[in-house]
């Protein structure tokens, strides 16, 4: 219609946020078992794997915007910020590749969806808010884990069996691969961390021969004028160490040297995957004989739903090293044992919602718009301790 969805789009508010993008991977396994369905022509198996991870990313929006409050608003006469419930709108973009750097031929097989979540919520009233991005990134593991849940599940409905792993360098989350991945096939469709790697090591040794060529013209320059100096031959380990690409510079210059896409074509980009796993022998599940489903039964699920519930609320638990949790505490401490217990992301929501409920309420602050809550153990010592 024309009809602005807020007041403060418009050239007076040029830097307002218009989306956060949130990028979801799926594991190398995948990725290569895709890449193996595309080159050996099986669109049916590679459009499955590609349904199932868009999927994943759906419910795992769909899940944590019921459950944190993703809209923020100004009440008050002072305008204060506060938390609320709303609907959130995306824009998902299927990527199977990483773009090649410098000296690769094309990019290595990589399931992601991007995820541009607009900066608008729609709250319970109807009105448009603006997205709560801290609540977004506060939750971001509990988001991961909804849809490593979903993915595990919608792969082992498709007759993948899946084990256990953890993802991430700096801070490592539960995850899975599949259970027949190949790691020769893996590192050979993996080949862009390497070029990258060998282009800082290349950047180094320019930036090594520089200093000490600068070092070198010092030198000769202080001997022109008389001063007292002594010849430079090589660089110090100091030197060499002071001059090496920090992780930041290797990031950047990964982006700097990434090549235009020299396969055009799913159909040229599955022909130079095709040669690589051909040369391994490694050979995709097929759509036209799928295998059983193999997730673990109903009732293993339940017990495993119990289990993770009871410890979370054990002295053990979420209490342990804090008096209070908020509902962001219980996602956060049962996402990995979800993920690893080979729930769906509806179960883990059965979880959450479990913990929540056999928990003792508290009266939650205007800073803790998700609930405040301690278990019953933990009340009653505090209440033994102050001689309550």
């Amino acid at each position: 219609s024309g009809t602005p969805l807020t007041r403060r789009a418009g050239p007076d508010n040029e830097q307002r946020t218009a989306y956060q993008d949130l990028v979801f991977s799926v594991g190398k396994s995948v990725s290569v078992e895709f890449a193996a369905a595309r080159a050996a022509g099986d669109e049916a198996r590679a459009q499955q794997l590609l349904q199932a991870m868009t999927e994943s990313v759906k419910g795992a929006l769909t899940q944590i915007q019921e459950l944190v409050p993703l809209g923020r608003r100004r009440t008050g006469p002072e305008g204060v910020q506060v938390a609320v419930p709303a609907r959130v709108a995306a824009l998902l973009d299927v990527h199977s590749a990483a773009r090649p750097v410098r000296g690769q031929t094309s990019g290595d097989p990589h399931l992601h969806v991007h995820t541009r979540v607009l900066n608008l919520g729609l709250q319970e009233d109807g009105t448009v808010a603006s997205v709560n991005y801290w609540q977004l990134y506060q939750n971001v593991r509990a988001l991961n884990a909804f849809f490593e849940c979903g993915l595990r599940s919608r792969l082992e409905e498709l007759g993948y069996a899946t084990v256990d792993t953890t993802h991430g360098e700096r801070r490592q989350w539960a995850s899975f691969e599949l259970a027949k991945q190949d790691e020769a096939l893996s590192a050979a469709l993996s080949a862009r961390t390497d070029h990258v790697q060998h282009l800082a090591a290349l950047e180094w040794e320019q930036r090594q021969t520089g200093l000490l060529a600068t070092r070198q013209l010092a030198a000769a320059l202080h001997g022109v004028m008389g001063l007292p100096t002594a010849a430079v031959v090589e660089l110090t380990a100091g030197q060499r160490e002071a001059v090496r690409p920090t992780a930041a510079q290797v990031a950047a210059l990964s982006r700097a040297s990434r090549e235009q896409k020299l396969a055009e074509t799913h159909a040229e980009l599955a022909e130079e995957w095709g040669r690589v796993v051909a040369a391994h022998g490694y050979r995709p599940n097929p759509s036209d004989a799928p295998l059983p489903p193999c997730r673990p039964s109903e009732s293993t699920r339940g017990q495993a739903i119990v289990g993770i519930c009871n410890h979370a609320l054990s002295q053990e638990g979420i209490v342990a090293g804090r008096s209070v949790f908020d509902r962001a505490d219980i996602l956060e401490h049962v996402s990995g044992p979800a993920v690893q217990a080979r729930l769906s992301e509806a179960e883990m929501r059965r979880v959450a919602d479990a913990v929540e409920a056999q928990a003792e309420h508290l009266i939650p602050t205007a800073h803790e718009p998700m609930g405040a809550f301690t278990t019953a153990t933990q009340m009653r010592l505090e209440r033994e301790a102050v001689g309550i």
